[in-house]
């Protein structure tokens, strides 16, 4: 294995030592046991991703609030909440990992332009 592959495995384990993944496990967890909640979560999640991810979409601003605003009953639910945020935050934490790594690495993509 090269010392990259290592140093990839080391940071994956890093990641399932921290509090955020930790705490994302915990929540995702509870909310399984409600069956019926993880599912309307799922396809919350489902939906909002696919919503989030529409770069042409001229009112994407106002759908993704009409979005919020019709899933604010399930998002108000204390364990659905938890879960999101924990989410949220091993996402970011893993986005700052792609970051770094972006910013350090020297990648040519000019042909995107």
């Amino acid at each position: 294995m090269s010392r990259v592959d290592d140093l990839a495995v080391e940071l994956a384990t890093a990641i399932q030592e921290s509090d955020e993944y930790k705490q994302y496990l915990r929540c995702r967890s509870e909310l399984m046991q409600d069956e019926e909640l993880f599912r309307k979560v799922n396809e919350y999640r489902r939906n909002n991703f696919y919503l989030q991810n529409q770069s042409n979409n001229p009112r994407l601003v106002e759908d993704v609030e009409a979005f919020h605003a019709q899933n604010a009953e399930l998002t108000a639910n204390i364990l659905v909440n938890k879960y999101l945020l924990a989410e949220m935050a091993l996402c970011r934490m893993i986005k700052q990992v792609e970051r770094t790594l972006i910013e350090n690495v020297e990648l040519d993509l000019d042909f995107l332009d």
